[in-house]
């Protein structure tokens, strides 16, 4: 019997919505972590300029960003934390073997199998595949984006790309916007839809969903420099949408690309924190304050700056800060703390103190 028009047309596009359906770009990884307690790290931006800089800036930095690498793989080494989350810019030149030899001193592969990065704009420099990049961290599966449990919380990672084409000002302004990732941008993301899946599938596992930790490297907010992510492309955006149907689930998101350190609350059950203080070079924040086009998309977004109100300077007198930041998580009593870890000096040398803290979004 010959089928009407109607009717394949139908069948067509039922195949086609599966297809698209089932095609969601973000792996699983298995981890195996497990359990209601415990830590893990977050560092991002750890970049230095390029080797043999002769700028005494560029050297200030360099030693920084080697305290924090010492630091965090002490944390994984003595397990203190069972792994770390990376933001992006490990290094200087992606596609250049030469500048992953610097953070393989440090963190040698059964400490790097413990680090889960996303790729910052620096790691697709000379090399727009991540060979390099996936050489490194095998542990990804060759995935841009992922995401991972552990017991009740969800880790998600998200590849928002680097600078396509010849650079430029103007073009990079733009590309800074959105996500340039050549596994998906961010429409085929389809956070929505994944965050109500995962979610339904962990309360079928018995470990309801409690905690959403999300890393991508350009910011969906921040005053400084690269303009944050338009509204079109911000999973902030859907995050939000998700906690307004789930008022109990703690989110924090953290981001990079800017050397600084912000924190922005968008909701209650939401803290979006710019974590790239890594040791990469910094400017002072003076009088930094958006401005033009940036101006308006804040405008638009309707959020402000909380990180230095906080710890008592005005965004006037913004210091260079070096820094990452430890996990706590306790899903017995409901509790996520994210404690800021600064780099000072006293008269032992380089030590980190606490800044600030974070506890269920409440600083």
């Amino acid at each position: 019997m010959k089928k009407s028009i109607f009717t394949i047309f139908a069948v067509f596009i039922f195949s086609v919505s599966a297809a698209i359906a089932q095609d969601i770009p973000i792996k699983e990884l298995a981890t195996g972590f497990q359990g209601a307690q415990y830590t893990f790290t977050v560092f991002g931006d750890t970049r230095t300029s390029a080797l043999g800089s002769l700028d005494g800036h560029d050297a200030v930095f360099s030693l920084a960003r080697n305290q924090v690498f010492l630091n965090v793989g002490e944390q994984l080494s003595s397990r203190k934390a069972a792994f770390s989350l990376f933001t992006g810019d490990l290094i200087w030149q992606g596609g250049k073997p030469e500048y992953w030899e610097e953070p393989v001193a440090y963190f040698p592969k059964s400490i790097r199998e413990k680090i889960f990065p996303i790729p910052g704009n620096h790691e697709t420099w000379l090399d727009p595949l991540l060979k390099n990049y996936f050489s490194f961290f095998p542990q990804l599966e060759n995935n841009h984006s992922y995401y991972f449990t552990c017991g009740n919380s969800l880790f998600l990672s998200l590849c928002t790309g680097g600078y396509i084409g010849e650079y430029s000002k103007k073009r990079a302004f733009a590309q800074d916007r959105e996500f340039t990732c050549i596994k998906a941008d961010y429409a085929q993301l389809q956070l929505p839809r994944f965050l109500e899946k995962r979610a339904a599938d962990m309360t079928a596992a018995g470990t309801p969903l409690k905690n959403i930790f999300v890393q991508y490297h350009k910011p969906s907010f921040s005053y400084y420099k690269h303009p944050p992510l338009d509204r079109e492309n911000d999973p902030v955006e859907a995050l939000k949408a998700f906690g307004r149907k789930n008022a109990t689930v703690q989110m924090v998101v953290f981001n990079g690309h800017n050397h600084t350190t912000e924190l922005y609350q968008p909701a209650d059950n939401i803290s979006v924190l710019v974590a790239g203080g890594g040791g990469a070079p910094q400017k002072r924040l003076s009088k930094d304050l958006p401005s033009g086009p940036v101006k308006k998309i804040y405008e638009e977004k309707g959020v402000k700056e909380v990180f230095w109100s906080a710890i008592g300077t005005t965004t006037e007198d913004r210091t260079q800060r070096v820094n990452y930041w430890i996990v706590d998580v306790d899903n017995t009593v409901n509790r996520v703390t994210v404690t800021e870890k600064v780099l000072t000096f006293d008269s032992r040398g380089p030590v980190f103190v606490d800044g600030l803290t974070i506890v269920n979004g409440k600083l």
